[in-house]
Parts: structure tokens; C-alpha cells; sequence
């Protein structure tokens, strides 16, 4: 099949909407949008987009015009600060009210574990699906529906949800990820069965398994996936059949309008960015604000002072500070031999000065839990290896460390090659065990790296603390931090 990118760019999207205009009879609209982590709008070095009072007015707008329903891709828990204090249910409370029709899951509204991704769902007056999570019994997890049909105005639309990375959030026996491929075919044939005349799979996965799910599966008219860019809305066309992935942060919405000609369905694609140009709906503005000022009161608590500026920049390529204080205060809390913290975990910088509740959050906002191993020299040598692989990229993998130290240098070929391994100022022994302080994002194999075999856990990961907890203890120890480097990474030349 034919494959063709078209890039959205925000000058060149056709913005007609029109308060006044009456409500088409023959014509219904899917309004897509996804990454929900932030109520209130973001405004960094990408623009000022998103928040939910513009998503409410653009939904208002085109539901005056046509019948349409609202669709939500996934991920409204973790990822960033906001979502890592409040754990999902802002959003859930906004979205009651714009109202949202459909949500689909992605594997950040697992961050907190099953039992929050419940309380999520029973808080929801919108309808969660999902065709390929699983419980135990192989059920559909908490015997949520596998497909959705909305069925209107002569034209009969059909849903399902798809998502994928499921290990890179929680571990659980409760639910279980099965192939994408698999569960839409078989979903798929139960809606073409039910004589649905257009399907939309709702994804979060990568564009090239959604390209292979079009491929694949044949009865698939449209795929909504999740956001690869933050300022651009991005449509890859599979043969006639598009991908669209809507601006990370709720920064555009997709509507998808739906006519029928005859026993044929004419779509046609519209993309609405959500910046200053909207006006917030009011009631939707309250709740953001209260909120925004419920988050400065909950973390303005001082937990240390800052001698200088901590700073993220380079903590996938080389040895840095703030990735020295973090690995440190892993090492710290179980008073282990060596702790690893995988690059690009690290999300925010401390800058001189206090550090709140706030600050911590924000470096560490996917909630990740910090277990302890007893593991082999020869392994640990293994895992530093593998947070190489994608280190002249900078892939967040690389791994800053706490208690040893290792020095690379780069192949003729320019890939990043380690040279030495060192303990205490002593080369690492193979078949040494070692006490190591790690996350679960590298225990489970996730990223580059093997996945470290459960009976090596001293204590079980669900009686282990976040990485924030461990963060905040440390620095509520340490009244003053001052930035380090002490020659833990080393990079050789020649």
C-alpha cells in the first residue's frame, strides 16, 4: 500500500465554526483529542495550548451545528506534575462536564496502579472501553465493553480501543496486554457483524503498529492514536485510510465528520487548535483555577535550600548533578551499594533556592516505584550496556548511577562502547552480588534493557516506595543541596 505524511501545521488549519449556523440533519461529527494530563492550559517554549475551558468551547460550538460526539484517546493520570499529584480525577471531573462520550486507555492511567485506574473509572459519567486489556480470567478488564456503537441519524459508527506498553506502567496479575493485531480482528468482525458502517480504532501505540493494524485489518476505517508532537498535529494516510495524531497536552482537537451518500460514508477531516484564539467556557475556567491554585498550596511545603541551579540538560548523554542527587537519595534510602536512575526519567530542573513539594514532583512525575535487588556484577555491567544503546540519540535510557562509577568511549562507528566498571575505586567483580536500588521501569525489562528476575526483589515492589517518596525523604534530611559532580561517568577520548 501506498504511504503519504501530511503534516498539520496550525497556520494552515481551516477554522469555520459558526454559533448561529442550524444543526445539520444529515451529518454527525467524532471530535477526537488526547494526552489530558493538565487541566488548565500549557504555556512553555511549544506555545500557550490546551486546557479543558477551550476544549469545552469548541465542543459546544460544533455539537450547535452538527451531532457529535467527544472521544478521548487516553492518558489523563502521571506523566507530569499535575497528573502525578491528583492521580487522574481532575480530569475525570471535567470531563464529566463538557460532557466526554468515549475513553479509550493509555498506559499512564495505570501509573498509580489498578485499583486508582478503578476508582478513575467509577468516578467517570463517560464510558471506558478497551479491546485488548485483560483480567485474570481473560475477561475485558473490570467488564468494561470491547467495542462501542453509536447509532444515529442513519449512519452507524463503531469503536474500539487499543493500547499497548501496559509493562511500562504497572505490573499486576489483575490485568494482562494481549496483541492489538489479535483483539482487532476479532472485535472488528464482531462490529462488522453488528453492520456498523464506519469503525474507528482508538490506539496508543506507535504509527508504524498502527500503519500494520490497516494494514491488517481490512474493516478498519480510521485510526485516532496518541500524540507524537506537542505543536503539530500529524495525519499519515495508510492507502486512503488516515492516522491522526492530535497535539500532546489537549493542544488540538480532530473532528471527523461523517455523511452518508447512498450505502457509502463520506468523511471529511477538520483540525481546531486549542490556543488563545479560543475563549474559555466559564464554569470549565473556575474549576481550572481552582485547581491550579489547590496544586501552588499542596506543594509550596519547603523540603530543602538549593546553593545552585540543579539542571536536566544533559542527563541522557553524560554524568549530571541532578541525576547524582536523585541515584543518591535511591542509595540513601536502602543504604544499597549502587543505585541506577535511567536518564530519562528525569522531567524538571531545581533551581537555587527553595525546593517544595512542587519541585520534587516535577523532576519525578511518573510515579515509579524504587525496588531493591540483590544482583550479580556481571548483570549490573549488562544494564549499563544496554542504557548505552540508545545514548548518542539520547534515549532515556542511559543510566546515571550512585556508588559506582564507569568510564565509555565511542566506536569507529559512533556507537558508545563502556571501558571500565568500578566499585569503590575497585573494578567491579562479575560474580559479586550487589544490593542495588532501582525502578521498576528497569526491574521489568522495559526501554533496552532485560527484565531482572523477581526472586532477585529483597522486598516486593508493592511494599516499595515511589521514586518521589524517596526523593522527598532525602532532601527533608539534607537542609541545604549543593550540585556535584564527582567523575561517576566518564567519557574517554580516542
Amino acid at each position: 500500500m501506498s504511504i503519504m505524511k501530511k503534516l498539520v501545521l496550525p497556520l494552515l488549519i481551516i477554522f469555520l465554526l459558526s454559533m448561529n449556523c442550524e444543526k445539520n440533519e444529515n451529518l454527525i461529527s467524532i471530535l477526537y483529542f488526547t494526552d489530558a494530563h493538565e487541566i488548565a492550559p500549557v504555556n512553555d517554549e511549544y506555545g500557550n495550548r490546551g486546557g479543558v475551558a477551550r476544549l469545552k468551547t469548541i465542543v459546544d460550538q460544533i455539537k450547535s451545528n452538527n451531532e457529535a460526539f467527544l472521544v478521548f484517546g487516553g492518558d489523563l493520570a502521571g506523566g507530569t506534575l499535575f497528573g502525578g499529584i491528583y492521580k487522574g480525577f481532575p480530569m475525570v471531573e471535567a470531563f464529566n462536564q463538557i460532557p466526554l462520550q468515549i475513553a479509550n486507555f493509555g498506559q499512564h492511567d495505570f501509573d498509580f496502579g489498578v485499583d486508582n485506574t478503578i476508582k478513575l473509572i467509577q468516578n467517570s459519567k463517560f464510558t471506558w472501553l478497551t479491546s485488548n486489556i485483560k483480567d485474570s480470567e481473560g475477561n475485558n478488564f473490570y467488564k468494561l465493553p470491547d467495542h462501542i456503537i453509536f447509532d444515529t441519524l442513519g449512519i452507524k459508527v463503531g469503536f474500539i480501543g487499543l493500547m499497548d506498553a501496559i509493562e511500562t506502567s504497572v505490573q499486576d496479575d489483575r490485568i494482562r496486554q494481549i496483541d492489538l493485531i489479535d483483539a482487532a480482528k476479532k472485535t472488528t468482525e464482531i462490529l462488522t457483524n453488528k453492520g456498523v458502517d464506519y469503525i474507528i480504532a482508538i490506539t496508543q501505540t506507535t504509527f508504524s503498529t498502527n500503519e500494520a493494524l490497516l494494514e491488517k485489518v481490512a474493516a478498519i476505517d480510521v485510526i485516532l492514536t496518541e500524540e507524537i508532537s506537542e505543536n503539530r498535529t500529524n495525519m499519515l494516510y495508510v492507502g486512503s485510510k488516515p492516522i491522526i495524531s492530535t497535539c500532546g497536552n489537549m493542544g488540538s482537537v480532530a473532528e471527523i465528520k461523517l455523511q452518508k451518500a447512498g450505502n457509502k460514508i463520506m468523511p471529511s477531516i477538520w483540525i481546531y487548535p486549542l490556543d488563545t484564539t479560543i475563549k474559555e467556557d466559564p464554569a470549565l475556567t473556575k474549576l481550572q483555577k481552582k485547581y491550579v491554585d489547590k496544586l501552588e498550596k499542596d506543594l509550596s511545603t519547603v523540603l530543602s535550600i538549593a546553593k545552585a541551579d540543579f539542571l536536566l540538560q544533559g542527563s541522557r548523554q553524560r554524568e549530571n548533578a541532578l541525576a547524582n542527587l536523585v541515584a543518591d537519595s535511591f542509595r540513601d534510602y536502602y543504604q544499597a551499594d549502587i543505585a541506577l536512575m535511567n536518564g530519562g526519567g528525569l522531567r524538571a530542573n531545581i533551581l537555587k533556592g527553595n525546593v517544595t513539594l512542587k519541585n520534587a514532583y516535577a523532576v519525578l512525575p511518573f510515579g515509579n516505584t524504587i525496588c531493591l535487588v540483590n544482583i550479580k556484577g556481571n548483570e549490573i555491567i549488562n544494564l549499563l550496556k544496554a542504557g548505552m544503546v540508545n545514548m548518542p540519540k539520547q534515549g532515556g535510557d542511559f543510566l546515571q548511577v550512585s556508588g559506582l562509577s564507569y568510564s565509555f568511549n565511542f566506536k569507529v562507528d559512533g556507537q558508545p562502547q563502556i571501558t571500565s566498571v568500578e566499585v569503590n575505586g575497585k573494578p567491579i567483580e562479575p560474580d559479586k552480588s550487589y544490593k542495588v536500588a532501582l525502578s521498576n521501569f528497569i526491574l521489568f525489562g522495559n526501554g533496552d534493557f532485560d527484565p531482572i528476575p523477581l526472586d532477585r526483589l529483597i522486598f516486593p515492589v508493592k511494599k516499595s516506595p515511589k521514586d518521589v517518596e524517596v526523593l522527598i525523604k532525602f532532601l527533608t534530611k539534607n537542609p541545604t543541596i549543593t550540585p556535584h559532580l564527582h567523575k561517576r561517568i566518564n567519557v574517554l577520548k580516542g
